[in-house]
């Protein structure tokens, strides 16, 4: 967390004096605090009894303990346990130097607690720091550990006593420090994962699933601060490469559809579950079966939960896996929730991104889902559009699908050359280097391909993926959607939220329908969605 995220995180009504910690201003950077210990470890420099190892061992256990923990959430004003860690680490010798003031101590903590706070005036101690802690108010896992600095000073005090008392009566042992610690943590825990004797299903469920390899260290779960973030790939993810395979070969065996984030959006409760597949996996046909009964097997645990709305993310609903999800509906035509591909929120998208007056267009990847639905769109509108796909025959069944008034805008094209003259791509597969240097300079590359085309032409301009805003009702974010901003959801994500908010009765599968683009598109902007901007475009 940098500096200016902390100054605006302050949870507390008056922060008083040391209520942020020393090494906030780090950033990222905080966890260089930890090659010292680690240092000392390596390079065999650590006293008799590894005080260093076992100080690493601890914090790495703690948080490897709270990360695990099922329901654990992490509200936006939190300040990361790390932060904690680093306390103990640098606090507990300290404690230990002061061992004469705390041979004083016997109160149990609860009277000590009492006694500190009436060293202020009433509630001033509560206003300037505790009242961070009871600003979360739906409580979690990691909720037991948020305090300010100050407020972990004197839990540090006080929580050593009686590890301290312990080994001044001569009973201490090493095995008892990490059943303490931990041990206290898993209550602290249990205290505050605000249990439901009866849970409430979400209202919508968006399934994702795994990209490269290393995009299973952007789960919340695994890596709290690099999720808070756009993924981005940085040498410790590649440093951390080789961890990938076993973790594939886990889920490979034991892999289920998991909760990933959750968030509220009104008085809905909404939730990313993730596919245990990687991108790589959809594009061997002897993998379908496996991933398909992991999407059937979390729709159908929905629809028994309650969920009104399921939408299909990525691959998840590829043409040539599920036909867009509408493998499921026939297969369970009794399904109560509605399962919802989004894509025709993402073909608007990529629509509004088009400007208004454009005559021609050149569509790549043509007869897919969206390619489909853009070029009969853009047709209705009096656009020439030149699709390009090496079928006559899918090419033909589009064509029928369009007005008779409009099927001249429509024209079948065998070769990339054929866009030369247009300075309007609209691109739904990967461009080669070679492909990408037909268009004309000036041209704008509408993309809706996954992932995004490189950009190599500095003199054409490549719009980004669609995607929205979340309205401001929209609240509990914790990580970022892979590449997206806070708070920001690709185009098909949007559009499930849409189908919710809207109450619309029927399954969004299969092809996209045209005259429903329009009706998306206001609903979107009626319940606060808005397009996330492009770069400058040429």
């Amino acid at each position: 967390m940098s500096s200016q995220q902390g100054k605006k995180a302050k949870g507390a009504t008056q922060p008083g004096i040391l209520y942020e910690f020393p090494w906030e201003f780090m950033g990222s950077y905080k966890y260089l605090l930890f090659l010292p210990f680690l240092y000392v470890v390596c390079s065999g420099q650590d006293d008799a009894d590894n005080w260093c190892y076992h100080m690493l061992v601890i914090a790495g256990l703690r948080y490897a303990q709270v990360s695990l923990a099922r329901e654990q959430r992490l509200l936006s004003s939190s300040p990361p346990l790390l932060l904690h860690l680093f306390l103990q680490l640098f606090l507990l010798p300290l404690v230990l130097l002061l061992l004469p003031l705390l041979l004083h101590a016997s109160s149990p903590l609860p009277r000590l607690r009492v006694l500190t706070s009436m060293l202020a005036p009433p509630h001033s101690l509560y206003a300037k720091y505790h009242s961070h802690h009871h600003a979360s108010f739906v409580t979690e896992a990691i909720s037991g550990s948020v305090h300010p600095f100050m407020e972990h000073l004197m839990y540090t005090a006080n929580f050593a006593i009686p590890l301290v008392g312990t080994w001044l009566a001569g009973g201490a042992s090493i095995s008892m420090f990490y059943l303490y610690l931990l041990g206290f943590d898993l209550l602290n825990m249990i205290g505050h994962c605000n249990f439901e004797f009866f849970p409430s299903a979400p209202s919508a469920v968006f399934l994702a699933h795994g990209t490269p390899l290393v995009s299973v260290f952007h789960l919340p779960f695994m890596t709290r601060s690099f999720a808070a973030h756009p993924f981005r790939t940085n040498l410790i993810m590649y440093i951390l490469w080789p961890l990938c395979l076993p973790l594939l070969l886990v889920i490979r065996l034991i892999g289920r559809v998991f909760i990933a984030d959750k968030h509220k959006l009104l008085q809905h409760r909404i939730e990313t579950w993730v596919t245990p597949a990687f991108a790589m996996e959809f594009f061997f046909r002897s993998q379908w079966p496996r991933i398909n009964s992991y999407i059937e097997d979390a729709i159908m645990s929905a629809d028994a939960a309650g969920v009104k709305v399921f939408g299909l993310g990525a691959l998840n609903k590829n043409e040539a896996l599920n036909g867009g999800g509408s493998l499921f509906v026939k297969k369970h035509p009794d399904l109560r929730l509605r399962l919802v591909h989004g894509n025709t929120l993402t073909a608007a998208a990529v629509l509004h991104k088009i400007p208004r007056g454009v005559e021609e267009a050149f569509v790549v990847g043509a007869t897919s889902k969206l390619g489909r639905a853009i070029s009969l769109y853009l047709a209705r509108k009096g656009v020439k559009v030149t699709m390009m796909t090496q079928s006559r025959e899918r090419f033909e069944g589009i064509r029928s699908d369009c007005p008779a008034a409009y099927r001249g805008n429509l024209k079948h094209s065998l070769s990339i050359e054929d866009g030369r003259n247009c300075s309007c791509w609209v691109v739904g597969r990967f461009l080669t280097p070679a492909e990408q240097k037909v268009a004309p300079r000036g041209t704008t590359f509408h993309q809706f391909v996954v992932p995004p085309l490189p950009e190599l032409r500095k003199d054409c301009s490549y719009t980004s993926l669609p995607a929205f805003t979340l309205p401001d009702s929209a609240t509990g974010f914790r990580s970022c959607e892979m590449t997206m901003e806070r708070r920001n959801v690709h185009a098909c994500h949007a559009g499930a939220l849409v189908h919710l908010l809207e109450g619309w009765t029927h399954h969004e599968v299969g092809a996209i329908d045209p005259d429903r683009i329009d009706v998306t598109w206001e609903a979107a902007e009626r319940h606060g969605f808005r397009l996330v901007p492009d770069k400058k475009i040429c």
